[in-house]
């Protein structure tokens, strides 16, 4: 036998013997996997009796999520190790939670779990009545705010943990991620402002009067929305999608990466920019349009006559006639091509 092929056979027997071990390991447990896990958890409910309006919360990998109340008490139910509780209770006014300090060595803090146990959490149930300010920050926890509640201001930061928010907001609403997702169906606020590193944007039927969006690498997605203020949506390197939306005045930005608008408008001016992505417009419109490409080409629908005006150096340029006394649509490219109709459908 070859040396290659003795390698092979001991290996082949190793990882059956390995296998073996552990499905005995998991035998000898009743094949209940909790029973492995070296971290173990307990679940804590703190009521919560005076009053309070706003909400402070700082934790680091503690998962948090804010939903009403099903008998108008308000409570916290904590998900934690015995050893590391954590806290939760009113501050001059303010409903204050946070997880337990760090301490020990680094060591002291690795563990086996097979993800069949819960993960450490606070769930916290509050009354449908308004409440103040609600300020959340986690290093690598997730973020839940569910529909029927109501706030003054959120302000929601995380580092890579994710954030849904879904309820109302009197003033502004500000979620912001470095590599965790961001989602919102039908949030309400006078100001919807997000920011994200790379993580991807998807907001859904917002009421909101002016809505900001901002990503680095991660994808934006806007649908069903419309405001009586300004949209601006930007990214670097990842695409934009908008879909169903109408605002006082759009500003559509992306480097690298592509645009794709369906049943956009405004009233005002709407502008749409890349460097190397597509451009590609579905009956869109504005009251007038601005469309800038370096390399990528601008293709699509509008659903009014424009007096167009365009700018290619090596691109080719198929646009409708122009009408005198439409709105202006100017569009300059580099090398892109340009393909744009005119339809009412």
């Amino acid at each position: 036998m070859s040396g290659k092929k003795r390698v092979m056979l001991i290996a082949a027997v190793c990882v059956a013997a390995g296998a073996l071990l552990s499905l005995a390991a998991i035998a000898s447990v009743g094949f209940d996997l909790n029973n492995l896990n070296t971290a173990q958890y307990r679940t804590r409910t703190i009521d919560i009796t005076e009053e309070f309006s706003d909400i402070s919360i700082a934790v680091s990998a503690t998962d948090v999520r804010i939903l009403p109340s099903d008998d108008g008490a308000c409570r916290v139910v904590s998900v934690e190790k015995p050893d590391e509780p954590n806290t939760a209770a009113v501050k001059d006014g303010t409903l204050t939670v946070a997880d337990a300090a760090r301490s020990g060595h680094w060591y002291d803090h690795i563990g086996i779990n097979f993800g069949v146990q819960a993960w450490p959490s606070v769930t916290i149930y509050l009354p449908e009545d308004r409440c103040g300010e609600l300020t959340c920050k986690t290093a690598g926890g997730d973020v839940a705010v569910d529909s029927g509640l109501a706030f003054a201001a959120v302000n929601i930061t995380t580092a890579s943990g994710e954030v849904r928010f879904d309820a109302g907001v009197d003033g502004e609403l500000r979620l912001r991620t470095a590599s965790g997702d961001v989602a919102s169906d039908g949030a309400a606020a006078n100001t919807l402002f997000v920011r994200t590193t790379s993580g991807d944007v998807r907001i859904t039927s917002p009421d909101a009067a002016q809505i900001e969006l901002y990503s680095t690498s991660g994808d934006v997605s806007l649908s069903d929305a419309a405001m009586p203020g300004m949209l601006t949506a930007e990214t670097t390197s990842g695409d934009i999608t908008i879909a169903r939306a109408k605002a006082s005045s759009a500003s559509v930005k992306a480097v690298s990466g592509d645009v794709s608008a369906r049943e956009l408008y405004s009233t005002g001016r709407l502008s749409v920019q890349t460097t190397s992505g597509e451009i590609s417009l579905t009956h869109c419109d504005g009251g007038t349009l601005a469309l800038t490409s370096v390399s990528g080409d601008i293709s699509g629908s509008l659903t009014s006559h424009k007096n167009f005006s365009a700018e290619t150096a090596s691109g080719d340029v198929d646009v409708p006639p122009s009408v005198l006394g439409a709105g202006e649509c100017g569009i300059q490219t580099t090398s892109g091509d340009v393909s744009l109709t005119v339809s009412a459908d």
